[in-house]
């Protein structure tokens, strides 16, 4: 965790002379947006303290408690029955003072650089959606829109290049309600788990790349859907790097 946290503070603007009760608003900030948790307890602050070898705050749980109180001229948290989140309005005043770190801006560049080389509509349609997605922190709306991405590359890589070879793989699969692809638009009637397989079966992808998309599947699978499941800002840089650089970039 250190370095994790670590990490995170480097962050952020001055933290090492802010005061203490600032030190905890930025530690719930990386406990619940950064790391996903569904809040913050008093033990897990007074932890982040511990693990930078810093004095923590005299009394955390008097803090949290002052600071979450509804209708006050400012309140920094809203409390939930086993910890506190961060008010939304102080979250964004929060992330004026976070640079947006090396993973992000990396992620990000990736993203704008590949707008200038996509040439089909629809993928750049998706790839613009996914960056406005990005910019704004809708993390759930940008792996989902850089799935659609990927699997849209994929489907005009195979139609243009591979046709014959998934049609072959296709043909002998009685799993699908089709036999045969022509157009851009047969790929719907097979299940994304299921092209996968086609994909790797007829030697289009090599088994790394399928156990990439995968994985990748099953976290939009998680994320599609309305559940309480946290998607913290790391595993969305990691999904997005992922795709892009292994999928879309080599295809």
């Amino acid at each position: 965790m250190r370095k994790k946290i670590e990490n995170f503070i480097s962050t952020v603007d001055g933290f090492d002379v802010i005061s203490k009760g600032m030190q905890i608003d930025y530690f719930i900030y990386y406990l619940t947006i950064k790391n996903g948790r569904p809040n913050a307890t008093s033990p897990q602050l007074r932890n982040c303290f511990d693990e930078l070898r810093l004095s923590p705050y005299s009394n955390i749980n008097a803090y949290l408690a002052l600071s979450s109180i509804t209708g006050a001229v400012k309140q920094k948290f809203i409390k939930r029955r086993d910890g506190y989140i961060l008010e939304r309005a102080y979250q964004r005043e929060l992330e004026k003072n976070i640079d947006s770190g090396p993973a992000k801006t990396h992620v990000k560049k990736s993203l704008t650089d590949l707008l200038t080389k996509i040439k089909d509509p629809n993928e750049k349609n998706f790839l613009q959606e996914a960056i406005n997605c990005y910019e704004v922190d809708a993390r759930r709306a940008s792996i989902i829109m850089v799935w659609n991405l990927t699997i849209s590359h994929l489907y005009s890589y195979i139609l243009k290049q591979k046709l014959s070879d998934f049609n072959n793989a296709l043909s002998k699969d009685k799993g699908v309600k089709i036999s045969l692809v022509r157009r851009i638009e047969d790929f719907e009637d097979i299940k994304e788990i299921k092209f996968i397989e086609l994909a790797r079966a007829a030697k289009i992808i090599p088994n790394s790349i399928r156990k990439i998309l995968v994985a990748k599947l099953e976290i939009r699978n998680m994320y599609a859907h309305p559940s309480d499941l946290k998607l913290s800002e790391e595993k969305t840089n990691e999904f997005i790097k992922d795709l892009i650089e292994n999928v879309v970039l080599k295809f």
